[in-house]
Parts: structure tokens; C-alpha cells; sequence
């Protein structure tokens, strides 16, 4: 067995802040780009130019630790769909058919979907503690983006893309609760290597599908940018040190940091396309700190 070093909690919930901080890329860059590539496609090539860029440093630990990757197969492409795959393709498709307030909204109840199911899968217990940080940073999230204003959350409606949304998050928190348990036996390399390989197969059919109602991609320098930084940032990196944090701090803790996405995504409205900050933000930031502090301390 090849387990990854044990790293500190505070070196854990660092990570998670940068994997929040790369996931944020997804929205402004899905959102940019949905008129020139189908979503499915998007997230094929998003993991196949990720996987490309991770296979050189993988090659060796996937050579040395096959056994176990041959040994654990369907785990592993299991939680490479899910991850990967599913996640990713039903995530985009949301972002494509809804607002960007509404794709933010909807991804606050992800931690909540993890936590409930890391009862049943991960065996985690839900203390009063955690629950109480979890709610109070879902709070944080719907103030950011109500605007502080309660009409805007009672005039929200669904929409196909919303559904897509909500299911991206119950697909991550099983993957997320399952990690833990599947992928311990592997190096970081082997296992997220391993991951990728699964979650570009698992999108092959729905990508079949998707090329045979879509018209022609609109390729230009900007979309291939915007893929090979998705493929960098928010899946390499963000996953890598997702993985990595899971394994040390368990589904639970980690998912609260989830609820910094909102707070990422409005920053960086704010640097790149000069919008303002008011008294909700700040207000709304606070309180999903406060409640990460609530949820990570909790025991």
C-alpha cells in the first residue's frame, strides 16, 4: 500500500480554501464560453487536456502500483465518474441552461447534501456543532446572492438547468463520502491519474450523444485557453488538493469549505469586471466564515 503523507488539518483546510478559489474559475469561464462548445464537450476536454497534463508525472506511480489499480478497478472508475465525469458534464449542462446566480445559489447545498450523506456512507457522526456551521454558512451563501434582499429568494424558480445543478451536487457528495473509503490505497498520482482516465471514459457516451443534436464547435484562441485553465487549475490542482484534504480531514469538515465559492466568484467580479462591494457581501462573508469556524471545530 502506498498511502499519501499525513498532513496537518490546518495544512488540509488550506488546501480546501484554494480548491474553492480554482473551482471558482468554472463559472466565469463555462459561462464565457457556452455559446461556442456543447457542456458535455466542454467537460470532456476540460479532463482529457487535465489528464495529458498529469500523465508524465503519473506514468510511474500507475506502472508501479497496477496490482492495486487492476485489484480496485471499479472503485476507482466509479469514483472517476462521478468525479470526473457525471459531475462535471451535469454541472456544466446547468450552467449553460441557468444564471450564474442561480448555478450559485443551487451549489451552496452541496456541503449539506455531503454532510447528510457521509451518515450512511462514511459512517461520520452529524454533531449539533457542525450542523449549526453548515446552516449558518448556507445563510452567508443566500445573503451574497439575494443581494440581502428577501424578494429575490421568494421569487427564485427552477429550471431545467437548476435540476442539472442539483444533481451535479448529490453526484459530488456521494463521490466525496465514497473517496475516503476507495482510494486510500493508492498514491495521490496513481489515484487521481486513475480517477481522470475514468471520468473522460464515463463521458464518451453522453458526448456521443450530445455531437449528434449540436452543431459545429466554434473553436478560437480564447476557448482553448479558457480549457487548458480549466484543465489546471480547477481540475489538476483543485483535485489534487481536494483528494488530499478529504483523506485527512474526512468528508464532513471539508465539504463546508464549499460555501466559499460564492464569496471567490463575487471577488473576482469585483477585481476583473469592476463591480462594487456592499454591506451584504461583507455581511454574507461573515457569516460563512463563521459558520466553516462552527462546522471544522465542531466534534
Amino acid at each position: 500500500m502506498n498511502s499519501p503523507r499525513r498532513i496537518t488539518d490546518h495544512q488540509a483546510y488550506l488546501l480546501l480554501v484554494m480548491t474553492s478559489l480554482f473551482w471558482s474559475l468554472n463559472y466565469i469561464m463555462v459561462a464565457a464560453y457556452r455559446d461556442q462548445m456543447p457542456p458535455v464537450m466542454m467537460s470532456f476536454y476540460r479532463w482529457l487536456f487535465a489528464l495529458m497534463m498529469l500523465l508524465p508525472f503519473a506514468a510511474r506511480a500507475l506502472i508501479r502500483e497496477w496490482p492495486q489499480i487492476r485489484s480496485h478497478w471499479w472503485q476507482l472508475f466509479i469514483l472517476g465518474a462521478f468525479s470526473c465525469g457525471l459531475n462535471s458534464a451535469f454541472a456544466y449542462i446547468g450552467i449553460h441552461h441557468t444564471t450564474v446566480t442561480s448555478a450559485s445559489l443551487l451549489s451552496a447545498v452541496t456541503p449539506i447534501l455531503t454532510i447528510l450523506l457521509a451518515i450512511p456512507l462514511a459512517h461520520e457522526r452529524l454533531s449539533p456543532g457542525r450542523l449549526a456551521g453548515v446552516m449558518t454558512s448556507f445563510l452567508g451563501v443566500i445573503c451574497i446572492v439575494t443581494k440581502g434582499e428577501l424578494a429575490t429568494l421568494l421569487e427564485f424558480r427552477l429550471s431545467p438547468g437548476d435540476f442539472s445543478i442539483i444533481i451535479a451536487c448529490a453526484i459530488w457528495g456521494v463521490f466525496t463520502n465514497l473517496l475516503r473509503r476507495w482510494s486510500a490505497h493508492l498514491s495521490q498520482m496513481a489515484s487521481l491519474a486513475t480517477m481522470m482516465i475514468g471520468g473522460v471514459v464515463s463521458l464518451l457516451p453522453m458526448l456521443a450523444i450530445e455531437a449528434a443534436v449540436t452543431g459545429p464547435v466554434q473553436w478560437s484562441a480564447g476557448l482553448v485557453g479558457s480549457l487548458l485553465i480549466l484543465a489546471l487549475f480547477p481540475s489538476l490542482i483543485a483535485n489534487l488538493f481536494w483528494n488530499r484534504a478529504v483523506l485527512a480531514v474526512g468528508p464532513g469538515r471539508a465539504s463546508a469549505f464549499g460555501y466559499l465559492l460564492p464569496v471567490f466568484s463575487v471577488t473576482a467580479a469585483v477585481l476583473l469586471l469592476g463591480e462594487e462591494l456592499y454591506a451584504f457581501h461583507w455581511f454574507g462573508a461573515a457569516l460563512i466564515f463563521l459558520g466553516i469556524t462552527l462546522a471544522t471545530r465542531a466534534r
